[in-house]
């Protein structure tokens, strides 16, 4: 009979949002399984250590950690599985503000529990859902649907490759093109990305900002990650990028980029 392994007591502390007491239960079952040659089994606890630094807007620890769990998922060969791996990817994008990347990846992962008739387990499926409701309104209507329908007709592998691609370059501290981006978003305060009618700045009280979001669209402009815009304004990084992201929904802007460039027109800071 093969070995069994005991659950790690990390499930209930990581739903409580209770990082460093999850932490430690994480890393030590991923040592025993990895020490045991049970390598596959340590994707689990490897999905919520990804989910967790992704909370603390540590970028590049999460995505260190989900290019090991996509490599684990290639060994495991289970699409089914595949589907959380994606998931983990598609949460980091909308964490790092790449919500176009995001809502492609939202649809990979789709279409794959769909082939599958899979779903995400709980407690990570409701940090993916949240992920997957910030990007949704950081971004107008017709550009999420856009996206994710791109998403979802990727075949496996090529959905896999973008996220191997995204994870690598996120690890190296570099920002990923987004698939979908224009030439004219290349440049956060550049006109061509920004919304085509800018003959006459419009009021702030039009947008309807509060008084935070307007100081999250200050430093949004100086092109502040959100968490150090969390770290200037002595928010949650999580709490950053849910303003981050009502700010870009009230703005109709596509991306943080055309945010920025709005707000600079329309003298909003």
């Amino acid at each position: 009979m093969g070995r069994t392994y005991p659950i790690p007591p990390w499930s209930h502390a990581y739903a409580r949002q209770e990082w460093d007491r999850a932490i430690p239960h994480i890393n030590e079952g991923i040592r025993l399984y990895d020490l045991n040659n049970a390598g596959l089994e340590a994707i689990d606890p490897l999905h919520y250590l990804a989910l967790i630094a992704c909370e603390r807007g540590n970028f590049g620890e999460a995505a260190g950690i989900i290019a090991d769990v996509l490599q684990r998922l290639r060994r495991k060969g289970s699409e089914a599985y595949v589907a959380d791996g994606l998931a983990d990817a598609a949460t980091l994008a909308a964490f790092s503000g790449d919500f176009v990347r995001s809502a492609r990846l939202f649809g990979a992962v789709s279409g794959r529990l769909e082939a599958t008739g899979g779903a995400h387990s709980l407690p990570g499926r409701a940090a993916y859902e949240q992920a997957e409701a910030t990007a949704r309104r950081a971004l107008a209507e017709e550009a999420w649907l856009s996206a994710f329908a791109a998403g979802r007709s990727l075949l496996l592998e090529q959905a896999l490759a973008e996220a191997d691609e995204f994870a690598a370059t996120m690890a190296e501290g570099k920002r990923a093109a987004t698939p979908l981006q224009t030439a004219g978003d290349s440049d956060l305060s550049a006109p061509q990305g920004e919304a085509k009618d800018s003959s006459t700045a419009r009021p702030a009280t039009e947008f309807d900002l509060t008084r935070r979001e307007r100081e999250v669209l200050a430093l949004l402009c100086q092109r502040l990650t959100d968490p150090e815009i969390a770290a200037r304004l002595f928010i949650s990084p999580r709490t950053a990028s849910s303003h981050v992201a009502n700010v870009i929904g009230k703005l109709g802007a596509s991306n943080r980029r055309e945010a920025a460039g709005l707000a600079v027109r329309h003298q909003l800071v």
